[in-house]
């Protein structure tokens, strides 16, 4: 939800390419400027789909993957780091307006938010624990709307669609120039396309921004979240084919989804309290504390899953900026602290419905680390970033039931440190040229070492691996045209991946090593630029051929073979029009090779090409704005899962999605 949407759809009708500013590494420059990796979503971007999550945006940028097998069960994989998600979002460190996302365990409940909230998303591709901690797959920063100091606002919408789809917004601003409030309420409901497929969530946030001084102001954030979504399980592909609609059926040794009343129910709370103070000419020092709560329930085909978790955390940082001569020098150095507390008790599942307890434990995890980094850039066009972070974390566990230990265990993973360098060069302001070079670096998650088949597994390492990167950057002067290229060579030690047991229970282990080289390409283009008309074209696409060089597994060697779950080639084509200042149509298509399946390489998903497309006309009166939008999904009406079991025993690796539909909304806005 944008804070000014009527802002954010009037700039639709600027066809020009903007001149885009990133932030990451502890900076804020010009994306021509920035020697990383980097995409950026913003209102525009996030808002040209049905308003119910980040998915269809995140799959047009280059390299990432967002699934759901299910309406709320989503999965998040950057250059192919869904290896390990069996379900959630791992390997992907995650903040949400300068506050820690991602909990102490490595996991993110990312389901939580909803997408109408959201106004801007920034990714960093590849490892990032140079500066953001424990993640070979990359970094993500949400951004929701604030609203600016003296200006009061307000708005709603509602979107409503196929298979029960609900969409709705309420929200409003108000300010001085001291301070600023919003508060804002989202809903989502579909019924699924499925059986055992629905889902609703609620979520409400509050924000508050004190400026105290000229060179000091806090933020406050409280947020809650409810969310229900039904988990109708795996299919075989013959199921599929005879019912795609159908819930995972009973066996004779398994009952069913439905049967089970298989669900995940979550609720969540989380305040956090920042600060930014600006400490003479030189110094700049942030600090985000936060602590949440969740209350989390999963009865399942197999067993019924309670855990209840408490966390808490924050992230410090102190920079020192300085010129001297024709060069500016940023020095900065900081912390990133997180403590979290799991109970964790598993039952057997009668029809939906707690029943005899199988067993009890607790956890909790001290994870953190310590970073520093020198980014030093010169008038001429020269930035230099070296780096790294020093990481670590203690885990405390026990099992409660059915056979009390003597005494709990305590462990961790070795301290590890993750380097980072970056150089890129600018001629003039058209093309630029990076070039970096870092360790990932990915401790297992709790889930992971503590997984559904209940085993407590000590034995897993940490994933540890290096990537080398070279990046090309043009803009053109007139603004028309700008594309970015890249190509990098990353190699991943350790390497976590799932397995399953013949019941369908999960497990984990070290699969040896991978080889992830790939190639990244964006063009974005201004085809046409009229008073009346404009059209916009926006190309990417991704060449990831992965695979293990090293993998054994009990008698199989699966060396050589392709990386599960993670296809070759995929692409996207954004195509947007502006008519008359009011009216927009936006189409996007995105394609998704054909992916291998299992470890085996003996199953593999066929290709999908998904059309989607929306449009609408905005009516503006004078501080207020209404816009009124239809559009359609899977317009080619194809049959494909938008997310796969990978591994799934009995050849269950389908999640059939949802045939061609349609929805229609309207959103009004005012400012003033």
């Amino acid at each position: 939800m944008a804070l000014l949407a009527g802002c954010a759809l009037s700039a639709q009708t600027d066809t020009l390419l903007p001149e885009v500013s990133v932030e990451a590494y502890e900076g804020k420059r010009l994306l021509l400027l920035t020697p990383a990796p980097l995409a950026r979503l913003e209102t525009k971007a996030l808002s040209r789909f049905d308003n119910s999550s980040l998915l269809p945006a995140l799959n047009t940028v280059a390299g990432v993957r967002m699934e759901e097998r299910s309406p709320g069960s989503y999965r998040l994989s950057f250059r192919g780091s869904l290896l390990r998600s069996p379900f959630g979002v791992r390997n992907v460190k995650i903040y949400l307006d300068g506050f820690p996302l991602t909990d102490p365990g490595g996991g993110t409940y990312l389901n939580l938010l909803d997408v109408q909230w959201i106004d801007q998303v920034t990714l960093i591709k590849g490892p990032a624990s140079g500066m953001y901690g424990a993640g070979t797959g990359g970094a993500m920063f949400l951004q929701s709307s604030a609203p600016m100091y003296g200006l009061h606002a307000g708005g709603a919408g509602i979107t409503v669609g196929g298979y029960g789809q609900l969409n709705g917004n309420a929200w409003g601003a108000w300010s001085n120039n001291q301070s600023s409030s919003r508060v804002a309420y989202a809903y989502g409901h579909t019924d699924g396309y499925r059986n055992q497929s629905a889902m609703d969530r609620h979520s409400l946030v509050w924000q508050t921004r004190l400026k105290t001084s000229e060179n000091q102001s806090w933020q406050i954030t409280a947020l809650l979240a409810d969310l229900q979504y039904e988990t109708p399980g795996g299919l075989t592909e013959t199921q599929m084919e005879a019912d795609p609609r159908q819930a995972r059926p009973a066996t004779a040794s398994v009952p069913g989804a439905e049967e089970q009343q298989a669900a995940v129910h979550n609720q969540s709370a989380m305040l956090g309290v920042g600060n930014e103070t600006e400490a003479g000419a030189h110094w700049l020092i942030k600090t985000y504390v936060y602590t949440r709560l969740n209350d989390f329930s999963n009865p399942a085909i197999r067993n019924y899953e309670q855990r209840q978790e408490m966390q808490g955390g924050g992230r410090s940082s102190a920079q020192w900026s300085s010129d001297v001569g024709h060069w500016q020098s940023k020095l900065t150095f900081g912390l990133e602290m997180q403590a979290g507390y799991s109970g964790i008790q598993v039952s057997d599942n009668a029809m939906g419905a707690l029943s005899d307890l199988q067993t009890s434990d607790k956890a909790s995890l001290l994870t953190g680390f310590v970073f520093v980094q020198e980014d030093i850039s010169s008038n001429d066009g020269w930035v230099v970033q070296a780096g790294g972070s020093f990481n670590g974390n203690l885990l405390k566990y026990s099992r409660l039931y059915p056979v009390a230990q003597g005494e709990p265990f305590r462990g961790g993973f070795a301290p590890t440190f993750a380097p980072r360098l970056a150089l890129l060069r600018a001629v003039g302001s058209q093309w630029s040229v990076y070039f970096q070079t870092g360790k990932g670096f990915s401790a297992p998650t709790l889930e992971e070492i503590l997984p559904s088949n209940g085993v407590f597994n000590t034995s897993l390492m940490a994933e540890q691996g290096w990537n080398t990167e070279l990046g090309v950057r043009f803009f053109s002067n007139n603004r028309r045209i700008n594309a970015e290229f890249n190509a990098f060579l990353f190699r991943l030690q350790n390497a976590i991946v799932l397995r399953r047991e013949d019941d369908g229970a999960e497990y984990f282990e070290n699969a040896g090593s991978t080889k992830q080289d790939g190639l990244e390409a964006v063009l974005n283009a201004v085809l046409m630029q009229r008073q009346s008309f404009g059209l916009k074209l926006t190309v990417s696409g991704a060449w990831l051929p992965f695979y293990f060089t090293e993998y054994k597994l009990d008698q199989n060697d699966y060396s050589g073979n392709r990386l599960t779950g993670v296809a070759p080639l995929s692409a996207s084509v954004v195509l947007d029009a502006t008519l008359m200042n009011a009216g927009y149509v936006n189409f996007t298509h995105t394609y998704t090779g054909p992916l291998p399946l299992d470890d085996a390489n003996s199953a593999f998903a066929p290709p999908s090409n998904l059309l989607s497309a929306r449009m609408g006309w905005k009516l503006s009166l004078g501080k207020h704005v209404l816009d009124c939008f239809a559009g359609g999904n899977n317009l080619f009406n194809i049959n494909y899962s938008l997310g796969y079991d990978l591994n799934a025993v009995g050849g269950r690796f389908y999640n059939p999605a949802a045939e061609r539909h349609f929805f229609a909304g309207v959103r009004w806005t005012f400012g003033q």
